[in-house]
Formats: structure tokens, C-alpha cells, sequence
């Protein structure tokens, strides 16, 4: 069984992203999808293939992993299985517009790395891959682009990995939604309970 995990709706980010589309981000998005494309720019060092992704691809897979993330989890460090409730209880986080700090050295990124199997790390790593997954899948031909010879979820692991290694919690601006976002993603979480 699968449980939703975005908060917001989705359905109007995938149709877009695979018909081409521009996507439009709420405004409380853009620093986060700022801080995912910077981070976007060390995959290079892990994973060469990620070179094909251009620019405006970067852009957009960015603004669609700021889009899907949920920053309560990744602030809080916790795993996304299961159900999980939005906890409206968390740290203060964000800086606006500042610059990123990174949590880690990016020095140590090389195409023999791997990520540290810390509990932060895999926490962090398991949201970021489900967002990472949903952006490059639905963006036409792009992971065959990035893997041509395994069409695998390497793409998507290796940015989900870098950026969970690099990224600084305190770095993005938390989310609040709305009560209506709220209680449908509540409602939708109770049906999916229901079918358990």
C-alpha cells in the first residue's frame, strides 16, 4: 500500500510537466527551488550524465522537487513511510533570500562517492528521491537522456543523494498551507487508512 505523501495536489504539475509546459510555482517555493537548482549543480561530480540536463531542465526540476517537497519532514529529519500527518510543530527555518550554506563538503563528491549512511542522510534522501522521481519521470524523454544504456533511477537517486548530502535543513523556507490543503490531504490519508 502506498500512502500520499505531497500535500498539495499534484495531478496539474504532472500534466504540465509532460506535455511541456511551463510549471507555476507558489511564491512561497521559489527560494527552495533557488536552493535545489544550486545544489543540482554538484550531480555533475557524482554522476557525469547529468551534464545532458540543460539549464531550463535543472530549472524546472528544481521548481517541481520545491513544489512536490515536504519541508516539515525534511526540517524535522523524518522518513516518509507510512501515513504521514503534516505537523504543523517544527524548528524555525528559512532564510529568504540569503545565501546557501552547505552542510557538507562538496570536495568530497566524486563519481566513486557515496553517501554516508547516516539517519539524517537516509531520511532526508527517501523525500528527496520521491520528489526527484516524480520531476525527472514526468519531464519527457529526460531520464533516458540522463541514462541511455539502463534507463534506470539512477538520475533521481544520485540527485536525491547529492542534495540530501549538501543540503542545510535551515536553508529552505518552510510551508504552510492552507486549512483546505490541510484537511484534503487529512481526508485523503483516512480513505487510504480505510483500505489498509
Amino acid at each position: 500500500m502506498v500512502f500520499t505523501v505531497s500535500i498539495r495536489e499534484t495531478e496539474e504539475l504532472e500534466r504540465r510537466l509532460k506535455a511541456g509546459l511551463k510549471i507555476e510555482l507558489p511564491k512561497e517555493c521559489l527560494h527552495n527551488s533557488k536552493v535545489i537548482y544550486e545544489l543540482l549543480g554538484y550531480v555533475d561530480r557524482v554522476f557525469p550524465g547529468f551534464k545532458k540536463a540543460s539549464s531550463q531542465e535543472r530549472k524546472t526540476i528544481a521548481g517541481a522537487v520545491a513544489y512536490l517537497m515536504r519541508t516539515d519532514l525534511l526540517i524535522l529529519g523524518r522518513v516518509a513511510i507510512g501515513p504521514i500527518p503534516y505537523s504543523q510543530k517544527r524548528g524555525a527555518a528559512g532564510k529568504g533570500d540569503s545565501e546557501i550554506s552547505l552542510r557538507n563538503s562538496p570536495k568530497k563528491l566524486s563519481p566513486k562517492w557515496k553517501m554516508p549512511n547516516t539517519p539524517e542522510n537516509s531520511n532526508m534522501g527517501a523525500e528527496l528521491y520521491r520528489c526527484y522521481s516524480a520531476a525527472i519521470s514526468w519531464i519527457p524523454g529526460l531520464n533516458d537522456r540522463l541514462d541511455p544504456k539502463y534507463h534506470s533511477l539512477t538520475p533521481a537517486f544520485t540527485c536525491a543523494d547529492v542534495t540530501a548530502f549538501l543540503l542545510d535543513p535551515k536553508d529552505l523556507d518552510d510551508y504552510h498551507y492552507s486549512p483546505g490543503e490541510v484537511n484534503a490531504f487529512d481526508e485523503k490519508l483516512a480513505r487510504e487508512m480505510e483500505r489498509v
